[in-house]
C-alpha cells in the first residue's frame, strides 16, 4: 500500500529503485556561499578570440583600482584602441571580408599581449586591453607594437584608422574614478 496515495499494488509490480544520498563537497558549499555571481573569475567567460566580456573585464579594473587605492600598488596598465571609419572601410570590402579581416586584426592584437592581460571587446570598433603590472615605460612599449601590427593592416583595411590611447597608474588616474569613469576618459581620447 502507498503511504502517500493509499493505492494498494500486488508484490510484482513494484519496481525496486536504489536511493542515493547525495552531499555537497566543501567547495560546493563555498560555491553556493559565494554565488553565481563569481563566475567572473573563470575562464569560461573567455570567446575564441581569448576575449572577455565587458563586464567582467570592468570587474577587473575595479579590483585593480581597489588594490591601488588601498596599498598603493600594482601598477597596471589600460588601453583603449578603436577602429576610426570601421562602417564606410567594411561597406567599401563587403560585409563578410570586411568583419573577417577586421576579426582577424582583432585576434592579432589579442596575441601580442601577455597571458596575464586581459583583452575585451566593447562594439565592432573598440578593443580595451587591461595590463597589470605594467607602468609608463612598459605601456609605451605595448603601444608601439600594437601601431607596428596596425601598420600591417592598412592595405587590408584602407580608411580604417586605428586610434590608440592609454593611461599608466598611479600617474594617470584620478582620485575615487571607477572604472566605468576611467573607460570613459579613456574613450573620450580615442574619437
Amino acid at each position: 500500500r502507498c503511504l502517500d496515495c493509499d493505492k494498494r499494488y500486488e508484490q510484482d509490480e513494484l519496481q525496486v529503485r536504489e536511493i542515493f544520498s547525495y552531499q555537497l563537497t566543501e567547495a560546493g558549499y563555498m560555491r553556493c556561499g559565494q554565488g553565481l555571481h563569481m563566475e567572473l573569475a573563470f575562464g569560461e567567460h573567455f570567446d575564441a578570440q581569448g576575449l572577455i566580456g565587458e563586464e567582467v573585464f570592468r570587474y577587473s579594473l575595479d579590483w585593480l583600482l581597489d588594490m591601488h587605492r588601498r596599498y598603493g600598488a600594482p601598477v597596471f596598465s589600460l588601453v583603449g584602441l578603436r577602429f576610426a571609419n570601421l562602417p564606410q572601410a567594411v561597406a567599401a570590402l563587403g560585409e563578410p571580408q570586411g568583419y573577417a579581416l577586421v576579426n582577424s586584426m582583432v585576434e592579432r592584437l589579442v596575441d601580442i599581449v601577455r597571458e596575464a592581460d586581459r583583452c575585451s571587446r566593447s562594439g565592432e570598433d573598440a578593443l580595451w586591453l587591461l595590463l597589470p603590472n605594467t607602468d609608463k615605460e612598459g605601456l609605451a612599449k605595448v603601444v608601439q607594437r600594437l601601431s607596428r601590427l596596425a601598420d600591417l593592416f592598412k592595405d587590408s583595411l584602407p580608411g580604417v584608422e586605428l586610434r590608440m590611447k592609454g593611461i599608466a597608474a598611479p600617474l594617470d588616474v584620478r582620485v575615487n574614478e571607477d572604472a566605468g569613469v576611467l573607460m570613459a576618459r579613456v574613450a573620450a581620447g580615442l574619437k
